[in-house]
């Protein structure tokens, strides 16, 4: 018991069927995946505000350093100790006070955290040149606080750290063009996620999809014997389907009887070569079945949902049985929607329905089918 209930516990994945489920719904992973691009494209249009950047670049010079009390000389081609005074430039920068100048010098409203929120900064290559960038929505904005940075900083710094100085290598530009956001990018970004997306929910489809389809689903659900595998009939013949068995719906929802042609190739004698041997293997398993009964025999097929096929493998079978010279009975009790009268091309025919109603005799719904020792 134990075993039986890790077994139904147990979830197993077959690659090959998620790879063609993958490949069967590849036009809905292109159209989602496109659709998430082009929303994102729209969204990235009306929701996102373009920022620009300025930048001014300096130069960090070190001949002699004086901490206090205690000077240090310092040889000036010692490059790796003017590289570690960047990180000590930048801390300058972030002050409260160098950015209070900065705004003052410039005569922003801003407050210092604001601007401080706007600046990055760090060096350029792992050389003793950084960079100072501030992004704001407003191009002059940025290039006024960039230029209004590389005026104070400077001072700053000497008047801090005797022996040093950061001159303005490069001052900062109106830019031309935002720098976020990224069309190119953020389209990438939606197209990625929509792909992603449509993935997950083929692949979770798959995953808890209890539908059987194979015999392998048969049988790794339950324990009943396979009588038969008919293979899929209407791949040789374009245009049929098990539904209707290849009759149009006609504009008011009815379907009209089937032509000959498209008949032959689902159900009776001109079923494929493949379908035909399938069925006689079914009737011979279930006469070894019937063999110890001497009673009438009574099949009985039935389905969960409409169009899986009960209709279509009731007719083939009481050919099948018919072709044995002996007399079949195929009765249809669907009753909200018979169709073994559509499929044989029978019309103009009493049912079930009306004998229950007492509106047709047991002799008048039962006709001959059309096919030697078969009645419906």
């Amino acid at each position: 018991m134990e075993e039986n209930k890790k077994n139904r516990d147990e979830l197993e994945i077959d690659l090959g069927r998620m790879l063609r489920a993958l490949l069967s719904r590849a036009w809905m992973i292109a159209i989602v995946s496109v659709l998430c691009a082009v929303l994102t494209v729209i969204g990235t249009i009306l929701f996102v505000t373009p920022k620009y950047e300025s930048a001014a670049m300096f130069y960090v010079n070190n001949n002699n350093l004086s901490f206090g009390d205690t000077s240090v000389s310092i040889d000036s081609g010692d490059l790796s100790t003017s590289r570690n005074l960047v990180d000590s430039y930048i801390v300058i920068l972030n002050t409260r006070e160098t950015l209070v100048d900065a705004i003052d010098y410039e005569g922003e409203s801003r407050t210092y955290k604001q601007l401080k929120e706007m600046i990055s900064s760090g060096a350029v290559n792992e050389t003793e040149i950084f960079r100072v960038t501030v992004t704001s929505e407003d191009p002059q904005e940025a290039e006024r606080l960039a230029n209004a940075i590389a005026y104070i900083l400077p001072k700053r710094i000497g008047t801090i750290i005797d022996g040093t100085s950061a001159k303005v290598v490069d001052s900062a530009i109106v830019p031309s063009k935002p720098s976020s956001p990224s069309y190119t990018k953020n389209t990438l970004i939606g197209f990625l996620l929509g792909f992603i997306l449509s993935v997950g929910a083929i692949v979770l489809n798959e995953i808890f999809d209890i539908t059987i389809r194979t015999e392998e689903d048969v049988t790794q659900t339950c324990k009943h014997p396979i009588l038969a595998a008919v293979p899929d009939m209407t791949a040789a013949s374009k245009g049929s389907s098990y539904y209707g068995y290849g009759s149009k719906r006609s504009k008011k929802g009815k379907y009209a009887p089937a032509t000959q042609q498209s008949k032959r190739a689902v159900i009776g004698p001109n079923i494929s070569f493949a379908a035909s041997e399938a069925y006689k293997l079914l009737r011979t398993k279930l006469q070894f079945s019937f063999a110890d009964e001497n009673d009438c025999h009574v099949i009985g097929l039935s389905s969960a949902l409409s169009g899986e096929g009960k209709s279509l493998t009731a007719v083939n079978l009481a050919y099948t049985l018919s072709q044995l010279n002996k007399k079949v009975l195929l009765v249809d009790c669907d009753m909200y929607n018979p169709s073994v009268a559509r499929a044989l091309g029978l019309e103009n025919v009493k049912t079930l329905q009306d004998y229950q109603d007492g509106e047709a005799t047991q002799t008048e719904i039962i006709v001959k089918s059309g096919i030697r020792h078969m009645y419906v």
